[in-house]
């Protein structure tokens, strides 16, 4: 019987990635994000498309509920979500 593991690499999302994701996270829209970022729409849409593809999610949500599962956004008991390990992003 062959145990062996497939272990893959925690997936990595860039700084922007993880503030974005983040702020869906607690319901913010791709509009809202963009005006408190200081962004276009498209800059928006095209980050958390990136970020879907690093870590292979089908949705946004998707993608936050594995960023949360892999510990890349923290959910904190009143709410809020962090990013909670700098070391583990990347560009």
């Amino acid at each position: 019987m062959d145990l062996a593991l497939d272990l893959e690499p925690t997936p990595r999302l860039t700084p922007r990635q993880s503030e974005f994701l983040a702020m869906t996270a607690v319901g913010s829209t791709y509009n809202e994000i963009a005006r408190e970022c200081f962004v276009t729409y498209s800059t928006v849409e095209t980050t958390l498309e990136n970020a879907r593809a690093r870590l292979s999610a089908k949705t946004t949500a998707h993608c936050v509920v594995l960023a949360i599962a892999l510990e890349l956004l923290i959910l904190t008991h009143d709410g809020r979500v962090v990013v909670p390990h700098p070391h583990r992003i990347t560009a």
